[in-house]
């Protein structure tokens, strides 16, 4: 999880950081990966 979040926020490869939302939190990215991998 702790990756994922770190990628999300940093971006990875073609992805940029944060996915442009800069108001999402750490929190925030958490909850989408859960419910995405649901």
């Amino acid at each position: 999880m702790e990756t994922l979040v770190q990628h999300v926020t940093q971006g990875f490869k073609a992805m940029p950081p944060r996915g442009l939302c800069m108001d999402c939190s750490a929190e925030d990215y958490r909850a989408i990966i859960l419910w995405m991998s649901e």
